[in-house]
């Protein structure tokens, strides 16, 4: 198959060959298109004399500084210094310095931010730089952020992350509690047990119905219920937290919560009892009220818990009450 010219261009372009760039462009191949298409292919792997040459052919308008944004991606600082001079940084929204702060570039984002717009596309560039944890990167563009961005967007995404440095740095412009508490959910749902310490004392955890006490519970975190149960509603929603934590046969977390839950409400939800978490719920209460709940509910299957009772494995005595409780977990 014939190619042509420009796609030659392009394609030596991506190979880093000097040479035959040098050569396709003496003999025409040099249309808008193909140029500007080689100027990317070699901004993106850093080829810094390539570019030089290409920008002395190139109309780098046409470019609509894509160039510069895949020089920011791959880290290649030398073709950004070429290119700034030439091409727009704000142009998409300052996609290049999005870009940078995203993959962790430091100096080319110190480079870039005087001709930036840093509150750009809802400070993206700030989100992407805390969603990935580039603590340089997030203080320098911290100051010239949105605010709201700042308190919610990227602290929420540095919380989802497990970034917990970063974290710290955002807080300290995170104002009030109610954009503080989604990061809180973010970092509980993901299990970053550091992050929601340092969040808990300044967020909301009682916002959306106990949420991350919730979350907790039902992904299995035993230590996380812990920290969040004397500063929950472990009733919300019909006791939610303790049927989720039945329902994924978390036992420990089931004894947890058991005497600060409304057992009774539970009991008579006919719905969760006849599924697999009413089964396990009821298979750790202590024998007594098993069997009298076994004995009220003939036509309930309850596998696990019939074999337990027949097995003589339940326990006997009944669940610490709930002030009890709390001075053996304090």
């Amino acid at each position: 198959m014939l190619v042509d010219q420009d796609t030659r261009l392009v394609r030596a372009a991506i190979g880093g060959r000097l040479g035959a760039v040098a050569s396709l462009l003496a003999t025409g191949a040099n249309t808008q298109a193909a140029s500007s298409m080689a100027l990317s292919a070699a901004a993106s792997r850093g080829f810094v004399d390539i570019v030089k040459l290409l920008l002395s052919v190139s109309d780098t308008r046409a470019s609509n500084s894509e160039a510069l944004r895949c020089a920011c991606e791959g880290g290649h600082i030398e073709v950004v210094k070429l290119l700034l001079p030439l091409l727009d940084p704000q142009a998409d929204e300052s996609v290049a310095l999005r870009c940078a702060s995203s993959a962790g570039y430091f100096e080319i984002v110190k480079l870039l931010l005087p001709l930036s717009d840093p509150k750009a596309d809802g400070s993206a560039a700030l989100r992407v730089a805390s969603r990935n944890g580039h603590l340089e990167a997030v203080a320098v563009l911290l100051p010239l952020s949105d605010r709201l961005t700042q308190e919610s967007g990227a602290l929420t995404s540095a919380a989802r992350n497990g970034h917990l440095e970063v974290v710290r740095l955002l807080l300290s412009v995170a104002a009030t509690p109610d954009r503080r508490t989604p990061a809180l959910h973010a970092a509980v749902h993901n299990c970053h047990f550091d992050i929601v310490k340092l969040l808990l004392p300044v967020s909301d955890p009682m916002a959306n119905n106990s949420f991350p006490l919730t979350s907790a519970a039902s992904i299995g975190h035993f230590e996380m219920v812990k920290l969040l149960l004397p500063v929950s509603d472990p009733k919300v929603n019909g006791s939610e937290p303790l049927r989720l934590a039945a329902a994924a046969a978390h036992q420990k977390i089931v004894s947890l919560l058991l005497p600060f839950s409304d057992l009774d409400k539970i009991l008579n939800s006919q719905l969760f009892m006849e599924s697999h978490g009413g089964d396990f719920l009821l298979s750790c209460l202590p024998a007594s009220r098993a069997r009298k709940f076994v004995e009220n509910h003939p036509k309930l299957a309850l596998p696990r818990t019939r074999a337990a009772l027949a097995a003589g494995s339940l326990r006997r005595r009944e669940p610490l009450s709930r002030p009890t409780a709390t001075r053996l977990r304090a």
